[in-house]
């Protein structure tokens, strides 16, 4: 479910191949490339320097950090600072670790207590621990977190960071660096429904903006080749 999965049947379609989905935790779809389980990992993959010592980003997407609260706490929690000694999901192996780390200092450094982390395998099981109450917070970039939002029928709140670590960042699909054919395939294919509006309307599906998050050109690793945020 989703744009990223609505992304895969397009990209299939265009190669003219049928996409075969193998869900897993969030840390487990790098290595499921390198592997050879899988031949392509999406999943939210922010693209940084890191990953592409492993593996190509085809990126198509801007994202931005944030997270989700329960809408009756908005009040309570409009900023990270806000969350300061409070028990925070995220995701193993996601750029969230980093971010809520990052903030976490920056509690300290202000003389507040460090952000109560508690790692979850998938965004699923950490948005039922912020349903449940194990959490007042669960991390999740933008466009999900949106998403999450309009399925919960606002009873859940997304709050954007608009700062700190990686606060725009570009995420993309990842596949093997020799496997060149399927790179190259995957960028064209990408760049075709740029190019006719099938992007646009997968993104307008599920409220993402394509002025705000859309990309105009799909570039391979553009975190190291031009991303400026």
């Amino acid at each position: 479910m989703g744009y990223e999965a609505d992304f895969a049947r397009a990209i299939a379609q265009e190669m003219g191949l049928k996409v075969v989905f193998n869900n897993m935790a969030f840390a487990g779809l790098i290595p499921a490339v390198q592997s050879g389980r899988d031949q392509i990992a999406m999943s939210g993959l922010e693209d940084t320097p890191v990953r592409e010592k492993i593996v190509s980003l085809v990126d198509d997407l801007v994202a931005h950090n944030g997270f989700v609260i329960k809408t009756a706490d908005k009040a309570k929690f409009t900023t990270f600072n806000d969350l300061c000694g409070q028990a925070v999901g995220d995701v193993i192996g996601s750029v969230s670790v980093t971010v809520v780390n990052d903030e976490s200092a920056t509690c300290k450094s202000l003389g507040k207590p460090a952000i109560i982390q508690k790692e979850f395998p998938d965004a699923g099981t950490t948005l039922t621990a912020l349903e449940s109450g194990q959490v007042v917070a669960q991390m999740e970039t933008f466009p999900g977190a949106p998403y999450e939002q309009q399925q919960s029928h606002d009873a859940l709140t997304a709050v954007p960071v608009t700062t700190g670590y990686s606060a725009n960042f570009v995420t993309g699909e990842a596949i093997l660096p020799s496997n060149t054919q399927l790179i190259n395939a995957t960028q064209i294919a990408l760049q075709h429904l740029v190019d006719d509006g099938q992007y646009k309307t997968i993104l307008s599906r599920y409220g993402i903006s394509l002025q705000q998050d859309g990309a105009t050109q799909i570039i391979v690793n553009w975190q190291t080749h031009g991303f400026t945020g």
